[in-house]
């Protein structure tokens, strides 16, 4: 059952293109704001070339996805977990390395190239998969041996059974390069882009008060798992409160660690051990919109992360003109090359509150609100080199044919 909505199209017959989706997104924040920033990236290209195809489950509820009115949903029964069909394709993955019943319904709807998927579930049509990052090659200590086999495993086959594969940096390529050398030429580089605000700059609602802050403070907005490194954050605000008392650090994202479910509460009783309960704030999952109000009424954006595959936060950020601290990441000296960021030691307290210290010295560039129109041009342009290095992308393996 196809669920069409509304399609840009092009003086060609614009490719086919599939993606594949399992579940219904609620808690897959990231995945899902991924797909709608692609999605959203190519309805701003006047030029494009592709009409982008979301199967889903038949019980799933496509409302939720708040993907752009562009993207045509199919339902297949052959995704519903448990069902005869999903459970035959499994059987087919796993011993012939296709699926049967999805093969079908991809062919049936004139699918062109299947995205951003593991291979065996296209089976015969041309695929890009996509690696995201090799996070467990970096940090093994945060996953199970079996983690690490299965992720071994997986990536691997994907490798090998794939046509093209995606990874979202420079840095990420040469993961690869050193993971499976044998298959870097399939490898294509995608740097992710984050959708464009609806803001004004000048206009909205003043948060401080919403959220109890202080007149000025540094904004971390991450997940909240042990990898991403907050207790750092918390070690520097209790150097940096030694000459600026009054500092204060706020965050948002989800409080949880599917990993490691005492993260949380162990970076609690540090924040209660040095008195900082007031200064290093948890606002827990905020509005989206809000995100970007926060930035903008930040001193600046920090991220102080040990791994990032392509960080949405410096995107975010860099997309409003907010100065930025980073952990000195490959990746993040990749997103940041023209001198946005300040950068540290992602092991370094010291080093991290030397740098928040630069910021409320006037010491390192603050926010210039008329400037923001400017930074936003600058990430439209990014958009749009983000849907055309994709459509590039799928154009190796369907070149656009007239109708």
């Amino acid at each position: 059952m196809t669920e069409t909505k509304s399609a840009v199209m092009c003086d060609v017959q614009p490719r086919v293109v599939a993606f594949l989706f399992f579940s219904d997104g609620k808690h897959w924040y990231g995945g899902k704001n991924y797909f709608r920033a692609l999605f959203g990236a190519m309805d701003a290209d006047h030029d494009r070339r592709i009409r982008p195809v979301a199967f889903i489950g038949s019980n799933i509820d496509s409302a939720g996805f708040d993907f752009p009115a562009s993207v045509t949903f199919v339902r297949c029964s052959a995704m519903n977990r448990y069902s005869p069909a999903w459970f035959l394709d499994r059987l087919c993955k796993r011993y012939f390395g296709r699926t049967l019943f999805l093969n079908r319904a991809l062919v049936r709807e004139g699918v062109d190239v299947v995205s951003h998927c593991d291979p065996r579930e296209s089976g015969t049509l041309p695929t890009i998969a996509w690696i995201p990052d090799f996070q467990h090659v970096h940090l093994p200590h945060f996953f199970s041996t079996s983690e690490l086999a299965s992720r071994d495993s997986q990536f691997k086959t994907i490798l090998d059974r794939s046509d093209l594969v995606i990874v979202s940096s420079f840095a990420a390529r040469d993961d690869l390069a050193e993971f499976s050398p044998s298959h870097l030429d399939k490898a294509r580089v995608l740097q992710f882009c984050s959708m464009r605000p609806d803001l004004d700059a000048n206009g909205e609602e003043d948060l401080t008060s919403l959220y109890g802050l202080a007149d000025q403070f540094f904004y971390l907005p991450n997940q909240f798992w042990a990898h991403k490194n907050h207790r750092l954050a918390v070690e520097a605000l209790a150097r940096l409160r030694e000459r600026w008392p009054q500092s204060q650090i706020v965050c948002s994202g989800a409080l949880s660690d599917y990993r490691n479910p005492a993260h949380i509460e162990a970076l609690r009783y540090r924040i209660a051990e040095l008195g900082l309960q007031d200064a290093f704030k948890l606002l827990g999952l905020i509005p989206y919109k809000h995100i970007f109000r926060l930035m903008l009424q930040s001193s600046a954006v920090i991220n102080p992360s040990h791994f990032e595959g392509w960080s949405t936060t410096v995107e975010e950020a860099k997309a409003v003109g907010v100065p930025l601290l980073l952990s000195n990441l490959p990746v993040h000296r990749e997103q940041c090359p023209a001198g946005e960021a300040l950068f540290f030691s992602p092991d370094d307290s010291d080093d991290l509150a030397m740098c928040m210290d630069r910021v409320l010295s006037g010491n390192w560039s603050s926010l210039d609100l008329p400037h923001v129109p400017s930074a936003l041009d600058r990430h439209q342009n990014r958009i749009l080199g983000f849907s055309r290095t994709y459509q590039a992308i799928v154009a190796e393996l369907s070149p656009c044919t007239s109708p």
